[in-house]
């Protein structure tokens, strides 16, 4: 287990590469090769999207497609996995408004708890849980990934999921805390080492 608590997202996101790859078991996904960090605990008290590392360094291509997967009924780019419909018509449920619904009414809910997993799905979406907590004057925001690209998808990810904690947030007229993930297998691919390092190297 690693444990991250930063105040923003870059630099939540320098640290969890650096994680993978100083302590990372290297291993194989069929024919790719990866290195892996299993129970990676992540703390970001702030995530904006003019934040200084992630305008620099991170694929802002990339970060745009990401917040549409996220807010998009319907596949997206490349992407296998249909996010939006997950959160936004899930089963005919819209889970983000029922989560807003349970907290209006009861706001120390311990049960605002959205999954994105359905049983006995072949393909799992790497997003598995949203739970939003309104404790101590703030709506903070606690997400478990049974996978997640650290380099490649975690920018984006973290940035698509700020806009859905604003939205709860604005409508329940609450202000936004921190948000707590854990990601099962946090890890980066072979192919792309070279610019990691060249990315902490660069901020270190």
């Amino acid at each position: 287990m690693q444990i991250i608590k930063e105040k923003t997202l870059g630099e939540a996101w320098l640290k969890a590469m650096q994680i993978v790859m100083n302590v990372g078991e290297d291993i194989w996904d069929e024919d790719i090769a990866l290195r892996e960090v299993r129970n990676l605990y992540i703390t970001i008290e702030d995530i904006i999207d003019n934040d200084s590392v992630i305008q620099r360094y991170a694929d802002h291509d990339r970060i745009q497609l990401m917040k549409e997967k996220y807010a998009t009924c319907g596949l997206v780019g490349d992407y296998k996995i249909d996010y939006g419909s997950y959160i936004y018509n899930n089963n005919g449920i819209n889970q983000i408004e029922w989560v807003i619904d349970r907290i209006k009414h009861k706001p120390e809910t311990k049960s605002a708890t959205i999954s994105l997993h359905k049983p006995g799905e072949d393909m799992l979406a790497c997003l598995s849980i949203l739970d939003f907590k309104y404790r101590n004057g703030v709506l903070d925001m606690n997400v478990v990934y049974r996978s997640q690209n650290i380099y490649w998808s975690h920018p984006g990810n973290m940035l698509a999921l700020r806009q859905i904690q604003k939205d709860v947030a604005d409508e329940l007229n609450l202000k936004m805390g921190k948000v707590d993930l854990v990601v099962f297998s946090a890890h980066i691919y072979e192919s792309d080492f070279d610019r990691v390092n060249e990315i902490i190297g660069d901020c270190t």
